[in-house]
């Protein structure tokens, strides 16, 4: 290799090894860019949301607390018409979001008005419940309506654990 190789080559290194620092020093402003913006979130909003399964969201009722009412509730079953046919709460009246308007009327045939209404799906995830609750109540004007946390997986488990005590 010859001196004027060397020359050369010395040049190029130096501008990489310039060009490392500037990419490495831009990393940096981001960086910290990003935790300023994280650290102002924080700061504007310092509640942060529950990730929590067992804590109860609005409108929503444990089985526990249905319990603890000690007064007659009337299940509201939110699930498809074959769930429901399956298997369901005892006395439970099926109304869901796809015939609403259809089995509405089966609700008011049974319901005596003091009742409580408690309105389950399948499971945490099922939002079947929350939308006829809310139709329950934006709609109809019912006031005493609540969501099963849990629904009918809550319920069944509960109902088997139960019966094997």
């Amino acid at each position: 290799m010859t001196a004027d190789n060397r020359i050369h080559r010395a040049p190029g290194l130096w501008n990489r090894s310039k060009s490392g620092k500037r990419i490495a020093r831009q990393l940096l402003i981001l960086v910290l860019l990003a935790g300023s913006v994280g650290a102002l979130n924080g700061w504007l909003n310092p509640s942060t949301p529950s990730w929590n399964p067992s804590e109860l969201g609005e409108g929503e009722v444990s089985l526990e607390i249905v319990d603890s009412w000690g007064e007659p509730v009337l299940w509201i079953d939110a699930r498809s018409e074959g769930a429901y046919d399956e298997a369901h709460i005892p006395g439970a009246v099926l109304l869901n979001m796809d015939r609403f308007d259809e089995l509405l009327p089966g609700l008011f045939d049974v319901w005596q008005g003091d009742e409580r209404l408690v309105v389950y799906c399948d499971s945490l995830q099922c939002g079947a419940s929350e939308a006829v609750a809310r139709r329950l109540q934006e709609d109809m004007g019912m006031e005493e309506v609540f969501v099963l946390k849990g629904g009918w997986i809550e319920w069944s488990d509960a109902s088997s654990a139960m019966s094997n005590d």
